[in-house]
């Protein structure tokens, strides 16, 4: 099926959602200013497909709360409720405006899929459907992230991208790991024995290796991913270098982490084509002492 064919079916899969959401939820959030009458905000994004990085243009973009409503023998019931959306340009940009600050929950950003892309929400969490129950709460993913965002904020970067049934291919990534000692480029040591771990967009672990003894590694098996993933280096078992107590793990580039647990804040993410491997994602760990 064409990317053309699927946008007219997703824009009138959207069409039909929004209508029924209409009916359904009455008591959705509508967009508005905050009660101090402050500006709003924004957040924007763009819709790609996985792998080749093509725009998708006319997905549906629905923006969710979480907000308290009375359920039928009147008590209160928590979930996500529509407060608003669009649909993406040609480009596969979109922007969703006229936003009150989002409190400590935050907003889900949501992405309405057709037969040949399923529905999710950032950061690619799968398995999202924008029919309300008769609440007018919709079935959230359990991985969807929230977007925080403050009085009269613009939040970019709320990107996804949905799987091509069509792409089947996989990748790979390798690099070395190094301690540099004193950064003294003649002091360098090879690192063995690091746990390298690929973590996809939603933060979920896809492979994992460990790095030879001159330090290199290889994550291969990767599916495509044009949002890329994060690679993280977990050193408990590092062999070689100098150091008294271990190393202090990160994710690249220079993100600390402690070798388990989420992906650390600010790990810059590795795109991944078919068929390639993207080399060069190199890291430099240090000895916990010099810390």
């Amino acid at each position: 099926m064409s990317i053309a064919r699927m946008t007219l079916l997703h824009s009138i899969k959207v069409r039909l959602g929004m209508a029924l959401l209409a009916a359904a939820t009455c008591i959705a959030v509508l967009p508005a200013l905050s009660a101090s009458g402050a500006s709003t905000g924004s957040i924007s994004g763009t819709v790609r497909v996985m792998g080749t990085g093509a725009p998708l243009a006319g997905i549906g973009v629905g923006l969710y709360q979480r907000e308290a409503v009375y359920g039928p023998g009147g008590d209160l019931v928590y979930g996500p409720t529509y407060v608003t959306g669009t649909t993406t340009a040609s480009d596969g940009t979109y922007t969703l405006t006229g936003l009150a600050a989002s409190g400590t929950n935050g907003y889900w950003v949501c992405f309405v899929g057709d037969d040949s892309f399923s529905g999710q929400c950032y950061q690619n969490a799968q398995g999202f459907y924008p029919f309300p129950d008769p609440l007018g709460l919709v079935q959230m993913p359990s991985d969807a992230k929230t977007v925080s965002v403050g009085t009269g904020q613009h939040v970019t970067g709320i990107d996804t991208e949905f799987i091509d049934p069509s792409a089947t291919g996989v990748g790979a990534i390798s690099g070395k790991v190094t301690q540099n000692l004193l950064n003294l480029n003649l002091l360098k040591f090879n690192l063995a024995q690091v746990k390298v771990t690929a973590f996809n967009a939603a933060g979920v672990e896809v492979e994992h290796v460990l790095t030879t003894k001159t330090g290199t590694y290889l994550v291969s098996n990767l599916p495509v991913s044009h949002a890329g993933y994060a690679i993280c280096f977990s050193p408990a078992s590092a062999k070689g270098g100098i150091t008294l107590t271990g190393f202090h793990g990160q994710c690249f580039a220079n993100a600390p982490w402690a070798g388990f647990g989420p992906v650390a804040l600010g790990a810059t993410a590795v795109p991944v084509t078919a068929d390639a491997t993207t080399s060069g994602v190199d890291v430099v760990l240090s000895p916990k002492f010099l810390i």
